[in-house]
């Protein structure tokens, strides 16, 4: 079974029309396990937010529905949140000791490590990509037609 980790700038495309947003969808079609970690849910909120307040980009029922959306999907079980534990935190620590990257992609890292060698991080941060891919980690941009 593979096993996805989702990073914020993928899971916008679940809920918001945008570049990316078929492939995503498409993974709940795959023999896969779907995760966010527990951080990735407080990004979220405050992405809509920005989206919703400060960009006028949603307004009141637009954030509503998004929001029960997600909500709705963490309930049922279609994405799973993992839990940010006091090994991923060390893990985000060390990785920190040898490079400046920030403290939330630090943490992605990290809990894709904690899931092992099979674990592919879902994002269309390029940063954070390129991160993934010199840790020697699987990355898959679904805003990107030749996603490894």
């Amino acid at each position: 079974m593979t096993t996805y980790l989702v990073d914020t700038s993928a899971l916008f495309k679940l809920y918001l029309p945008e570049r990316g947003s078929e492939r995503m969808e498409s993974l709940f079609f795959e023999n896969a396990e779907v995760l966010i970690s527990t951080l990735t849910m407080v990004e979220f909120l405050s992405n809509l937010q920005r989206l919703h307040l400060l960009d006028k980009g949603l307004d009141d029922n637009q954030f509503s529905e998004v929001w029960s959306a997600f909500s709705l999907d963490l309930a049922t079980g279609r994405i799973q949140a993992l839990g940010v534990s006091s090994e991923v935190i060390d893990e985000a620590i060390q990785l920190l000791l040898t490079r400046y990257v920030t403290p939330v992609d630090a943490l992605q890292v990290a809990a894709a490590k904690s899931l092992g060698a099979e674990a592919t991080v879902v994002s269309s941060d390029r940063k954070l990509n390129q991160l993934v891919t010199t840790l020697g980690l699987r990355f898959l941009d679904p805003s990107q037609e030749d996603a490894r």
